[in-house]
C-alpha cells in the first residue's frame, strides 16, 4: 500500500484477509469524510466473521484483533483531536463514539472463544493505556449496548471493563466506574459462569483481575476470588497477607470478606504456609481479643473462625500454637472474647485438625461449659451440639463431660421455668434464677436424645408442663420478668426446630414423655406436638410485646419443614424472616447447596402467600420475601436474586405490573415507552417485582386507612421490599429497567405526601427515595432532586406533618451541600445551590407559619420541630457561605443571589422565634449577627447603590431588582447599613469558619454550628460587649445634636441625581469642604 490511492476506490475494492491490516493502516492515515468512515464501519462489522487462517492462530481471532486494533486506533485519534481542541470537538467526539460502537459490534459478531482471548484483551488494554479517553468512551458504548439488551450474557463485556480498570487510566472516575461495572457484571453471573470465564483468561488478564480485586476490595473480590484462587493458587498467599493486614489495620468490612473467602479456599493439608503468611495469620490471631472489644461480636467471630481454619488446614505448628494461646486467653476474659474462643474451638473440631489440636478443642468446650457466665455456657452447649450434629465428625464420645453438664443444666432450668409460669412465683421458693443457659442446654440434650430418648424424657416432660402453663399467660404475668420469658421463648424455638427437622426421633421422645406425664392430654404425633409448641410460642410473643432482638434458634431447614406443614403460616413466616436475616450477616461466603434450596423454598412460600392476597398473611409473607432477597444478595450475588425472583413469579405478572406502574406515572406516554416497560418486565425481574409490590402499595394506600394495624404493617413491609429491590436493581444495567424503577420511586415519592400516610411510613418511603437518588444521580442533580422534595413537603410542614420524615432528608442534604461546596465550581453547582436555598427558605418559612398558627405549646408537643429547624439552619449556612463566595460573572449569579436573599430573610425571621431551645439559640446568636454582614457583602457584590439600583452590569440584575426577586431585602439591608454607619463604628470581626458537620444539637452542649465564642480584646464576651454597645448607643443618642447639612454637597447631590457616589463618599466631602455663608451653590452648579 505504498502507492498513492484514492479512499473512494479503496472502499469499493475487495479486502482480502491477508491484506486487511495494510488496508486499514492506509485508511487510518487518510483523511476520510464522515460518510466514508460510516462505510468502512459497515464493511468491518459485516466482514468480521470466523475464517480459519494460518500460523496456528485461528483466522477469526487474527481477523478480530486486526479489526479491533483499527477501530480503537480510529477512535483514539479522534478523541485525542477533540482533547487538543479541534474546531468542532463535539462532532469529532461523535465520530469517535461511532468507531467505539463499531468495535463493540465486531465483538458481538465474534465467537466467544475469540472475543475473550488473550490477544483480544491485549488489544483493548494497550489502546486504553495509549489513549486516555478511549476507555471511558468504549465503556459507555458497552453500557449502551447492554441497555439495548444487545450484549446479553456475552462475557466480552467483562473483558472490556477489566481492560479499562487495568489500563492505569489517569481519570480515577473512569477507573472507579469500570470497577463498578465489572463488579455488577460478575454479580449477575453464577459461580459456575465466573469459574468458566476465569478459566478462559490468560496469565496477564488473571493478574490484572487479581490486582483490580485486591486494589479496591469489594463484592467483586468476594465473588471472583474463589475462581481466581482455583486457577492461580499462588495468589492465595498474597491475598491472605493483604487481607490480614487490612483486618488488623481497621479497614474491616471489605477485608473481612476477602480474608474469609481466602480461608475457605485454602486447601486442606496441602496448603503449607510461607513465613510471611504464617506471620500474617499469627498477627490476626493475636489481634482477635482487641477486635472483640472494639468491633461487633459477629465481626470478631468471623475473623476468629477464618484465621483458625487457615491454621487448622495448613498444619502450621506456629499457627496452631497461636490458636491455642488465643483460645486459652480469651476464655479468661469477657463474654464476647470467650464466644470467639468457643467458635474457634468449633472450627477446629469440625475441620481436619491434628490430633493434639482436636484434644485442645475438647478442653476448650469443657472450660466453656463450666464457665461462670450463663451466656458463655449456653454458647458452649450450642456449639457442641453443632459439632456432634456434623456428619464428618465422631466427637460425641469425647464430649461426654459437656453433654453431662448440659443434661444437669437442662433439668435445672426446666424446673425453674415451671416455677416461672406458675401462678404464685414468689411463693414457690423465691425469685427465679436467670435462665440464659436454657437454649444451649436443651439443644445439646435433644441431640443426645436422638439415639437415647430416655436421657431427656424427664426434662422434656417438665418442659411440656411449662408449655401448658404458657397457654394461660397474660401480659400482666410477663411484666417485670421479660428477660426470663425471652429465654423461655428461645427454648421453645429449640424444641420446635428439633421436632420439625427430626420427626422420627422426636416421636420416639414424645412416647417416653407421655409415659412420664400425669396429665390426661397426650400428644400422639409430631404435628400435634408442633402445634402445641407453636401456640405457646405465639402466646409468649403476644404477651411480651417486646422487640425480638435475639438470634433466632430455628434453623433454615426447620423453617422450610414448618412452612411445608402449613401450621400457623403467618407466625412461621415471621420466624423464618428472622432466621434469614441472621443468616445474611453470618458470613459473605456463598451458601451451601442445601441452604440455597431452602432459601428458594422460603421464597416460593412467601410469594404464594402474598399473591393469594390473604390479609392476615400479607405482612409476614413480604417480610419473608425480603429476607430471602437479602440473603440471596449477601450470600449469592445478584444472579441468585435474579433466579429467585424468576422462580417465584411468572412473566405475565411482571410485564403487567411494569406497564401498569409506568402508565400510572406517565399517563400520556408513547407506545414505545409502554413496550419498553413490558420488555423490562420480561428481562429485568428485580425492577418488575418492585413494580408488582409498588402497585399493591398504591392500591392499599387508596383504599385503606393505616389506622388498622394489619394495613400499617403490610404497608411497612411493602416499602421494605421495594427498598431492597431498588438496591438490587442497580445491577440491571438497562434503560428499560431504569425507566420502570424510576416510575416505582415516583409512586413512592407521591405517597409521602398522601394524607393517609403515617409518620413512620412516610419516613420509610422517604428513605427509599433518598437511597434511589444517591444511586442514580450525580451530586448536583441529587441536591436538586432533594430540593424538589423539600419544596413539595413545605406545605405539609405548615400543618405539622412530615416532620419526622424530613429529618433524615435534611441530614442527607446537609452532607451533600457540604461536599458540593468543597469542590471546584461547576456549571450545575450554581443551579443546585440556588434550588437548595429556595427549598430551605420554604421549609424555614413553613416552620415559622406552623409555629405562629399553633403557638408556643407546639414546641413541646412536637419534639421534631426544633431538630428540623436546626438542621435546616445548618444546611442554610452552607448555602449562604457558598453564595457569598461564589465566582461572580456566571449566568446564574442573579438567580443564586435572589434565592440567597430570600433565605437570608427567612433565617432572620426564624431566629427571632423561640422555636430553638435556649442553649442552642445562644450558640447560634453569633452567626445571627454575622448574617447582617453577609447580606451587606452580598448587596455590595451586586454593585447596588444606596437606593438599590445597579451600578455595574450583572446578568439579569435589572430584572432581579425590578421584579423584587430578593432585591427589596438587599435594598433594606443597604439602608440599614448606612444608617448604622452614621450612628456608630462596627467591627466586622466575625470568623468565616464553616458550619460543623455535626447533626442535631443536644441541650446544654456546644452544637458546633458556629465557632466557639472567644473573648474580645478587652476581655469581654460577645454578649457582654453587645450590652455595652447598646448602652453606649443610647447615651450618645441623648447627647447627639442635629448636624447642619453642607450646602455644596446637597447641591452636588441634586445635580448628579443620586448617581454620583455612595453615602460614605458624600460624608467625606462634607468633612473636607468648607462653605461660605450666604453663597448660593445651587446657582453655581447650574440648578
Amino acid at each position: 500500500m505504498s502507492e498513492p490511492f484514492e479512499v473512494a476506490e479503496l472502499l469499493q475494492a475487495e479486502w482480502p484477509v491477508h491484506g486487511l491490516g495494510q488496508i486499514l493502516g492506509a485508511l487510518l492515515e487518510a483523511d476520510m469524510t464522515v460518510a466514508e468512515e460510516q462505510l468502512t464501519q459497515r464493511r468491518l462489522v459485516k466482514g468480521s466473521m470466523v475464517i480459519e487462517g494460518e500460523g496456528g492462530i485461528p483466522g477469526g481471532e487474527r481477523l478480530l484483533t486486526t479489526v479491533l486494533r483499527a477501530c480503537l486506533s480510529f477512535a483514539g485519534r479522534k478523541l485525542a483531536g477533540a482533547r487538543a481542541g479541534d474546531d468542532d470537538a463535539k462532532a469529532t467526539s461523535s465520530r469517535a463514539a461511532a468507531w467505539c460502537t463499531c468495535a463493540v459490534n465486531v465483538l458481538l459478531n465474534a465467537p466467544e472463544e475469540a472475543a475473550i482471548s488473550c490477544e483480544t484483551y491485549e488489544v483493548f488494554r494497550t489502546h486504553f493505556a495509549r489513549f486516555p479517553d478511549l476507555g471511558s468512551a468504549t465503556l459507555a458504548t458497552v453500557e449502551r449496548a447492554i441497555e439495548k439488551n444487545d450484549l446479553g450474557g456475552n462475557p466480552a463485556r467483562l473483558l472490556v471493563a477489566l481492560a479499562v480498570a487495568a489500563a492505569g487510566s489517569r481519570d480515577r472516575d473512569v477507573k472507579r466506574r469500570a470497577i463498578g461495572r465489572l463488579s455488577a457484571f460478575i454479580g449477575n453471573m453464577s459461580p459456575d459462569d465466573i469459574t468458566a470465564w476465569v478459566d478462559h483468561l490468560d496469565g496477564r488478564s488473571i493478574d490484572d483481575l487479581a490486582e483490580v480485586c485486591l486494589a479496591q476490595p469489594s463484592e467483586l473480590a468476594t465473588r471472583a476470588m474463589p475462581a481466581i484462587a482455583r486457577r492461580w493458587p499462588a495468589i492465595r498467599g498474597d491475598a491472605l497477607v493483604l487481607a490480614a493486614h487490612g483486618v488488623v489495620g481497621g479497614c474491616l468490612p471489605a477485608w473481612i470478606d476477602i480474608f474469609e473467602v481466602v480461608a475457605r479456599c485454602w486447601p486442606s493439608k496441602d496448603g503449607a504456609l510461607r513465613a510471611e503468611e504464617e506471620s500474617a495469620v499469627v498477627l490476626v490471631l493475636e489481634s482477635v481479643g482487641d477486635l472483640a472489644s472494639s468491633q461487633s461480636e459477629m465481626t470478631a467471630v468471623r475473623i476468629a473462625r477464618a484465621a483458625t481454619r487457615i491454621a487448622t488446614v495448613s498444619c502450621s505448628l506456629v499457627c496452631e500454637a497461636a490458636v491455642v494461646n488465643m483460645c486459652t486467653g480469651l476464655l479468661k476474659r469477657g463474654v464476647v472474647e470467650a464466644g470467639c474462643a468457643l467458635h474457634a474451638a468449633a472450627e477446629i473440631a469440625c475441620g481436619d485438625a491434628s490430633e493434639a489440636l482436636a484434644r485442645c478443642s475438647i478442653d476448650f468446650f469443657d472450660i466453656g461449659s463450666s464457665h461462670q457466665d450463663d451466656i458463655v455456657r449456653c454458647l458452649a452447649f450450642e456449639l457442641a451440639g453443632e459439632v456432634i450434629d456434623s456428619s464428618n465428625t465422631g466427637l460425641k464420645e469425647t464430649l461426654l463431660r459437656v453433654s453431662s453438664n448440659a443434661a444437669s443444666a437442662a433439668s435445672h432450668v426446666a424446673g425453674e421455668m415451671l416455677r416461672l409460669v406458675s401462678a404464685n412465683t414468689e411463693e414457690a421458693g423465691g425469685p427465679i434464677a436467670v435462665l440464659g443457659i436454657a437454649p444451649g442446654a436443651l439443644r445439646l440434650l435433644l441431640v443426645d436424645a436422638r439415639d437415647n430418648p430416655e436421657i431427656g424424657a424427664d426434662t422434656f416432660a417438665t418442659m411440656l408442663d411449662v408449655v401448658d402453663g404458657v397457654q394461660n399467660l397474660t401480659r400482666a404475668g410477663v411484666e417485670g420478668k421479660e428477660e426470663q420469658f425471652c429465654t423461655l421463648r428461645l427454648s421453645l424455638e429449640v424444641m420446635i426446630d428439633e421436632a420439625a427437622r427430626f420427626s422420627a426421633s422426636s416421636l420416639s421422645l414424645l412416647r417416653h414423655i407421655n409415659s412420664k406425664r400425669s396429665t390426661s392430654t397426650e400428644l400422639t404425633d409430631t404435628t400435634a406436638y408442633l402445634t402445641h409448641l407453636l401456640d405457646a410460642h405465639r402466646t409468649l410473643i403476644a404477651a411480651s410485646r417486646s422487640q425480638i432482638g435475639n438470634r433466632c434458634r430455628l434453623s433454615l431447614e426447620g423453617c422450610v419443614k414448618l412452612l411445608d406443614l402449613g401450621i400457623g403460616p403467618a407466625h412461621i413466616m415471621h420466624m423464618s424472616a428472622r432466621c434469614l436475616l441472621d443468616l445474611s450477616i453470618e458470613s459473605r461466603y456463598p451458601l451451601s447447596k442445601q441452604k440455597h434450596g431452602s432459601v428458594l423454598a422460603c421464597a416460593e412460600h412467601a410469594a404464594a402467600a402474598w399473591l393469594s392476597r390473604a390479609p392476615h398473611e400479607a405482612a409476614a409473607a413480604l417480610k419473608l420475601l425480603r429476607g430471602c432477597i437479602v440473603v440471596a444478595s449477601a450470600r449469592g450475588g445478584m444472579n441468585f436474586v435474579r433466579s429467585l425472583l424468576l422462580k417465584v413469579t411468572n412473566s405475565s405478572q411482571r410485564i403487567h405490573a411494569s406497564q401498569t406502574v409506568a402508565k400510572r406515572v406517565h399517563p400520556a406516554m408513547a407506545s414505545n415507552s409502554f413496550v419498553a416497560a413490558g420488555r423490562a418486565g420480561k428481562h429485568s425481574p428485580m425492577c418488575s417485582v418492585a413494580a408488582m409490590v409498588c402497585n399493591a402499595f398504591d392500591e392499599l394506600l387508596c383504599r385503606t386507612s393505616f389506622d388498622d394495624e394489619a394495613a400499617h404493617e403490610s404497608a411497612a413491609a411493602m416499602l421494605d421490599v421495594i427498598h431492597v429491590l431498588a438496591i438490587s436493581s442497580g445491577a440491571e444495567a438497562s434503560a428499560d429497567a431504569e425507566f420502570v424503577l424510576d416510575a416505582c420511586v415516583i409512586v413512592v415519592r407521591d405517597a409521602i405526601f398522601h394524607e393517609r400516610m403515617k409518620p413512620e411510613l412516610a419516613k420509610k418511603a422517604l428513605e427509599v427515595v433518598i437511597d434511589h437518588y444517591k444511586r442514580v444521580d450525580s451530586l448536583p442533580v441529587r441536591v436538586v432532586s432533594f430540593s424538589d422534595v423539600l419544596v413539595d413537603a413545605s406545605r405539609h410542614v405548615t400543618k405539622g406533618r412530615l416532620l419526622l420524615a424530613l429529618l433524615c432528608l435534611l441530614e442527607t442534604l446537609e452532607a451533600d451541600l457540604a461536599e458540593l461546596a468543597s469542590v471546584d465550581y461547576a456549571p450545575d453547582t450554581g443551579e443546585a445551590m440556588s434550588d437548595a436555598a429556595t427549598a430551605l427558605h420554604k421549609i424555614l418559612t413553613a416552620v415559622q407559619v406552623y409555629f405562629d398558627t399553633s403557638g408556643k405549646a407546639t414546641v413541646s408537643a412536637t419534639p421534631e420541630l426544633p431538630s428540623l429547624a436546626l438542621l435546616a439552619l445548618q444546611a442554610a449556612r452552607i448555602c449562604l457561605e457558598w453564595i457569598c463566595k461564589a465566582t461572580p460573572g456566571s449566568k446564574e449569579e442573579a438567580a443564586v443571589i435572589s434565592s440567597g436573599a430570600y433565605l437570608l430573610r427567612s433565617v432572620e425571621v426564624l431566629m427571632r422565634c423561640p422555636i430553638i431551645p435556649e442553649p442552642e439559640s445562644d450558640t447560634l446568636q453569633r452567626w445571627h449577627w454575622d448574617l447582617f454582614f453577609r447580606s451587606a457583602h452580598m448587596a455590595a457584590r451586586l454593585s447596588l447603590d444606596a437606593d438599590g439600583h445597579p451600578r455595574a452590569p450583572v446578568r439579569g440584575l435589572e430584572t432581579f431588582v425590578e421584579k423584587g426577586k430578593g432585591g427589596e431585602y438587599l435594598e433594606e439591608v443597604l439602608h440599614t447599613r448606612t444608617a448604622l454607619a452614621n450612628k456608630m463604628s462596627w467591627a466586622d470581626d466575625w470568623t468565616d469558619a464553616p458550619l460543623s458537620p455535626g447533626r442535631r444539637l443536644k441541650p446544654k452542649e456546644d452544637s458546633g454550628i458556629v465557632p466557639d465564642a472567644k473573648p474580645l480584646l478587652n476581655g469581654d464576651t460577645p454578649r457582654k460587649a453587645q450590652k455595652l454597645a447598646a448602652t453606649e448607643a443610647r447615651r450618645r443618642k441623648k447627647k447627639r445634636r442635629k448636624r447642619d447639612k453642607n450646602p455644596f454637597v446637597e447641591a452636588l447631590k441634586e445635580s448628579e441625581g443620586g448617581k454620583g457616589g455612595s453615602a460614605k463618599e458624600y460624608e467625606d466631602l462634607e468633612d473636607f469642604i468648607v462653605c461660605k455663608p450666604g453663597r448660593d451653590y445651587r446657582r453655581l452648579l447650574g440648578l
